[in-house]
């Protein structure tokens, strides 16, 4: 009897290249079929409206041993089908049947089968300064409880979105509403800088009267600067601004401070001429 050995991620698992962190591995014997229900016949199932046994197919005219239920929750339920007959093109038949039933939303052949319980996408993050990822966590029945950053002063995070500040690295942790947690390791790989030309500058000259634009690089789109002016200089930009307008007041050398992102300040020495 030929054996199947091929790894089945059918289309109910909804998940295409992601890692699971938490799940559960079922073998079978090569003579069996998996299939999940709609979240419609769920809820029915659920209320009672339907059962789901070998009378439920009695009009298929498929050879059915047994039907075992593996899992359900509000969801999802997913069940598992011994056949009578066993060959390969017979499973596949078989398999066909099922997917039209308008209850059914995937069925597959056997193999060794891995239903996640709680998977996020992302287990390492590389990003730079002022740029943000979203992380997901999927779950099959409940949510994310809370997320986390080990680092506030490196990277944040907000219902999975991750904004990243200034260099460094941290754990970015969610905890499911069933007390499991799971963690993508990030690296922010620079720092916010004052910019001219895509060029870091840390001084620059200015007449009386006159203005010069410089740019920040590295700063999240939502965290506003705060700005430390002089009698001999001032950035008259918005807080929210990425591009700086510095504005010569009286002749002299200044040194002008801006907070970026909250957590770096970056300082620009200024000559009004």
């Amino acid at each position: 009897m030929k054996k199947i050995t091929a790894i089945i991620l059918t289309a109910f698992l909804l998940i295409s290249s992601s890692i699971c962190v938490s799940a559960k591995a079922y073998n079978f014997d090569g003579k069996t079929v998996l299939f999940s229900l709609t979240q419609e016949a769920t809820q029915k199932l659920n209320k009672g409206e339907i059962e789901i046994n070998k009378e439920y197919f009695k009009d298929s005219d498929i050879g059915i041993k047994k039907i075992e239920t593996i899992a359900t929750g509000p969801k999802y339920a997913i069940y598992v089908m011994t056949l009578d007959k066993y060959d390969f093109e017979n499973v596949l038949a078989v398999c066909k049947i099922l997917n039209k039933y308008e209850d059914i939303e995937s069925a597959g052949p056997n193999g060794i089968t891995v239903i996640p319980e709680y998977y996020i996408d992302k287990h390492n993050v590389v990003l730079k300064a002022g740029e943000t990822e979203r992380i997901k966590l999927t779950c099959i029945d409940g949510t994310a409880k809370w997320w986390k950053s080990t680092d506030e002063k490196v990277a944040t995070v907000k219902n999975g979105k991750v904004t990243a500040l200034r260099k460094g690295t941290a754990k970015i942790i969610v905890k499911d509403t069933l007390g499991q947690k799971y963690t993508c390791k990030l690296w922010v790989t620079s720092s916010p800088k004052l910019t001219e030309n895509e060029k870091a500058v840390k001084s620059i000259q200015v007449k009386k009267g006159g203005c010069k634009k410089i740019a920040i690089t590295g700063k999240a789109k939502k965290i506003d600067n705060i700005y430390a002016n002089t009698n001999c200089a001032k950035i008259t930009s918005s807080t929210s601004a990425d591009m700086l307008k510095i504005c010569g007041v009286e002749k002299g050398t200044t040194t002008l401070k801006v907070r970026v992102n909250g957590v770096k300040t970056l300082k620009l020495k200024v000559k009004v001429v």
